[in-house]
């Protein structure tokens, strides 16, 4: 993501503890301005005021004609000193916030190595001595008067994000060289002289603790994104949620008054080692929930475990009424959350593109578009246009391609899939009617529309997506798919106009930013119901292991 949006890493992060659904912002000064370009690309309809600097928004607070104004969100960056200002602005804007509105505020820390230099060459008196041996204490207390000012103004910190600097490590070293830091105090110096700033996530009460863990597959293509770290950064955003994704995972012990939540990504849990796991979650108080989003028939594993993935669990996440009819014959907590496009990408249709590109991405799909290749290759023959193929991943696909303009990759990171499809203009995703794909979702659909390429596809699936017609071209049998590409290829015009509703749909309805908060209604409920649902777990547990 921030690749996509061109933003450092203290840039994103910030632009990541922006609630995803809020409706109005405030950014103040140059860098928040930043931000708020790449959330337009996270949440397009929210509405933004920019003030170049703390002081014109002190201005526009005071103004009268201003009182019935309220954000959702309030961005403060790049602060040196919090002399005079925080309290005036912190209590400045109160009457400004939503009920669940949050303040993001960063200070810069006078104590980073970077500004020590500076201020050492400003006053000429160099390092010597143990001066550095002071720091902590001189820190500690401008972190209490730091906080004293935040809570004389009403606001709870929810959450406090540490920037770190460049160079730290050999300015340390330098300095215990020359005996301006003693060996003794080298952690607590790294504590203080290390970070370059911190975020202070502020909210108007205190918010709901959550911890969200995640145990992910191993990174191929976007296998994770979508189901689990897009969604998973859309939550972060929720005042007391904290998340984290990844291959391992501790089990935290913690407070009683934290909500624990353990999702596990698409599962094959054994008794012989699995259990052991669960066992362990559960008695450190976590909720645990699968993720899965495909028919388990694949995975003959989990059939063999007595369905332990969907058994052995709280509960179970996915994407389609199918799925959660078929996981509900072991696990009746269910909740369903269809895939959403995470980041609504620039796309310039103006006109059309003069070469109307064809693109075709996915693996282990032969069979379903062995039936309609004849019917496309039938159709190269009819354009009137030029044309372009870009397949990825599927060299077979490729290679029964009867012409020259077409190029092929192979697999690629999710990112660069994007970027492929960001270049189309038609997107083909045939499917035959099995069991199996009848449980998919409509993900590549939505992906094609939401990048401005007109979707191809079978009515398996994918009709439900477009009901009215509006912008797919939907497909049931071979000449269909023909007749989509002629015309789409042979009139610039149609497909244009197909293009621009396809992305009109996106941006109104399928943006994850418009639907996260139905993923953390669910947990919170589940959360509060944990005590009920583990009665259950071991209740089904009995009945699935030897006694």
């Amino acid at each position: 993501m921030t690749q996509a949006l061109s933003l450092n890493s203290r840039l994103a992060a910030c632009l990541g503890y922006i609630p995803r659904g809020a409706k109005r912002i405030a950014l103040l000064g140059s860098d928040a301005a930043r931000i708020g370009q790449g959330f337009v690309h996270l949440a397009p309809d929210c509405s933004q005021t920019r003030f170049p600097n703390a002081r014109r928004f002190m201005e526009f607070v005071k103004n009268s004609e201003t009182k019935d104004t309220k954000f959702d969100a309030i961005l403060v960056l790049g602060q040196k000193s919090v002399k005079g200002y925080l309290q005036a602005i912190l209590s400045g804007v109160r009457p400004f916030l939503t009920d669940d509105a949050v303040i993001l505020l960063e200070v810069t820390s006078p104590f980073f190595h970077v500004r020590l230099d500076e201020k050492m060459g400003r006053e000429g008196i160099g390092y010597s001595g143990k001066f550095m041996d002071g720091l902590p204490a001189k820190s500690r207390t401008y972190s209490v008067r730091i906080q004293q000012e935040i809570k004389q103004s009403g606001m709870t910190i929810d959450h406090v994000h540490r920037f770190e600097g460049s160079g730290f490590r050999a300015w340390l070293d330098a300095r215990i060289s020359e005996g301006s830091v003693g060996k003794d105090n080298r952690d607590a110096i790294i504590r203080v002289a290390q970070p370059a700033g911190f975020l202070f996530r502020l909210t108007a009460r205190p918010a709901v603790q959550m911890r969200i863990q995640a145990h992910v597959l191993k990174p191929v293509g976007g296998v994770n994104d979508v189901r689990i770290n897009e969604p998973l950064a859309a939550l972060g955003t929720v005042p007391g949620v904290l998340t984290d994704a990844g291959r391992g995972g501790r089990i935290m012990q913690g407070p009683d008054d934290i909500s624990k939540i353990f999702i596990w990504h698409r599962p094959i849990l054994t008794t012989a080692q699995s259990l052991r796991s669960i066992q362990q979650l559960r008695a450190a108080g976590y909720l645990i929930v699968t993720e899965f989003d495909d028919h388990h028939h694949l995975w003959p594993e989990i059939a063999g475990n007595s369905f332990l993935s969907f058994a052995g669990v709280h509960a179970v996440q996915t994407t389609t009424e199918p799925l959660g009819n078929l996981f509900r014959k072991f696990n009746p907590e269910i909740g369903i959350f269809p895939n959403q496009l995470n980041l609504y990408p620039v796309r310039d249709l103006s006109a059309p593109s003069k070469v109307a590109r064809i693109f075709y991405g996915a693996l282990n799909r032969e069979k379903d578009w062995r039936p309609i290749m004849p019917a496309i290759n039938a159709a190269l023959a009819t354009f009137k246009s030029d044309f372009h193929f870009d397949v990825v991943m599927d060299r077979a696909f490729f290679d029964a391609l009867e012409t020259d303009k077409k190029s092929f990759s192979p697999q690629l990171s999710y990112a660069d899939y994007r970027s492929h499809l960001q270049k189309a203009d038609i997107s083909l995703m045939p499917l035959q009617d099995t069991e199996f794909n009848r449980m998919k979702s409509d993900l590549k659909l939505i992906e094609a529309a939401g990048h401005g390429a007109v979707p191809v596809a079978s009515s398996v699936v994918y009709a439900k997506s477009d009901p009215t017609d509006e912008f797919a071209v939907i497909c049931d049998i071979p000449a269909d798919y023909q007749n989509a590409l002629e015309q789409l290829v042979n009139d610039g015009g149609y497909r244009l106009g197909r293009q621009q509703a396809a992305r009109d749909y996106v941006q109104k309805h399928r943006l994850l930013g418009q639907h996260y908060m139905g993923r953390y209604s669910w947990l919170s409920g589940l959360v509060q119901r944990r005590a009920e649902l583990d009665a259950a777990l071991e209740r089904r547990l009995q009945k699935l292991l030897p006694q």
